[in-house]
């Protein structure tokens, strides 16, 4: 990893607009050109990250998550900033509008909510687990498919995800009052039978998933209960892709 002076960072990031900051400090900022620069601290002075930073974690998820054709941000450099005790990560940013903003702007988004649902089919399948996937990292590009940002905390297995992981990747989905709200309008029920049939899930791994998936917030756990007594149920042609 390369160090950048406090100069140097000063120059790249002058005039840039702070897209996020906290009680810390800085965190996102961009530039007009769209060069997006991702600041990472060191919370812990006992943490992996100390040994794998964020920064490095981001670039290297980019990379895997570039080689499965799956759209995301394309890493231009990673770099150490001990000015400010910093790391970054600079990126172009991903043409397209964040998921969260394209359901808060519209009143029909069964298409959207559908698509999520394939989306993250595909993403098991490939096995990619993204312990950030909430509304706000998924991006809905210009032709309508959907891309993550944010990916320091993506994983990618060896084989697709098993059932129990499946499930467990379902949480973040629901961290957000707004994306629970979203969700709920569509459906829980009619959203997890999407994922479902786009999936294709052995009966035992539908069975553990929906178990697991039950258990993991109590906005699940109804409609999981009713898919299990085959109470509800999409089929391939109710999909709306």
């Amino acid at each position: 990893m390369q160090v950048l002076s406090a100069a140097e960072y000063e120059r790249l990031t002058d005039g840039a607009e702070i897209l996020a900051r906290d009680d810390y400090g800085i965190k996102v900022l961009r530039q007009s050109n769209g060069t997006i620069f991702k600041l990472f601290r060191l919370k812990r002075k006992l943490s992996s990250a100390v040994l794998w930073p964020y920064a490095l974690r981001f670039e290297r998820a980019s990379r895997q998550l570039a080689a499965l054709k799956i759209p995301t941000v394309e890493v231009s450099g990673v770099y150490k900033i001990p000015s400010i005790k910093r790391h970054v990560v600079i990126y172009r940013e991903l043409p397209g509008a964040m998921l969260r903003s394209v359901l808060a702007a519209n009143d029909n988004n069964n298409k959207y909510i559908a698509r999520l649902a394939a989306f993250i089919s595909a993403l098991h399948e490939r096995g990619v687990y993204f312990r950030g996937i909430h509304l706000g990292n998924i991006v809905v590009l210009e032709n309508d498919s959907m891309g993550l940002i944010d990916v320091s905390e993506a994983r990618v297995k060896s084989r697709k995800l098993g059932p129990c992981l499946r499930a467990r990747n379902f949480r973040p989905l629901v961290s957000y009052e707004e994306d629970r709200v979203a969700l709920s309008k569509h459906g829980i029920c009619r959203f997890i039978n999407e994922y479902l049939a786009y999936a294709k899930l052995s009966s035992i791994s539908r069975k553990m998933f929906l178990a697991n998936l039950g258990s993991i917030h109590g906005i699940y756990k109804k409609a999981c209960l009713e898919i299990l007594d085959n109470k509800s149920a999409v089929t391939d042609g109710e999909l709306e892709i």
